[in-house]
């Protein structure tokens, strides 16, 4: 029988450690993916910012995101998969890249946030396609 893998072998890591500290895998998980929730809403609060958005408009950025992020995506908050995570890490890993071009600095460190976030959940290249897009005097 031919069976399919969906999960990267990255996601499996911080379960295991986490179901250390609870003795319980499934549980493990599900705290794994209510971390990224916020975690997500934080990387979209730190995009704004880096974007010479308002620290006010950062934060209801970030909490307007958490707040639909809890009301409509219930089959993802609080549920032991790893689709969150990957989102978190892609979404920090965005944040730092556009807080580092800002800056004039090397994007190289961000986009392998990105690349690493790939390994957690590999169906989610949008991100990082659109940071390396080709910018105005590149």
């Amino acid at each position: 029988e031919l069976l399919v893998n969906n999960y990267p072998p990255l996601s499996f890591y911080p379960t295991a450690l986490v179901a250390k500290l609870t003795g319980d895998t499934i549980m493990a998980g599900r705290l794994i993916a209510l971390v990224s929730t916020f975690a997500v809403s934080a990387a979209a609060g730190l995009c704004v910012r880096a974007l010479r958005g308002s620290p006010a408009a950062s934060a209801l950025g970030a909490l307007w995101l958490l707040a639909t992020l809890a009301r409509f995506f219930t089959l993802y908050v609080g549920v032991n998969d790893p689709s969150l995570l990957g989102i978190a890490l892609m979404g920090l890993g965005l944040a730092w890249f556009l807080q580092r071009m800002r800056a004039g600095r090397s994007t190289e460190p961000a986009v392998a946030l990105m690349v690493l976030a790939a390994f957690v959940k590999h169906n989610m290249p949008s991100l990082a396609l659109a940071a390396e897009l080709p910018r105005p005097g590149n």
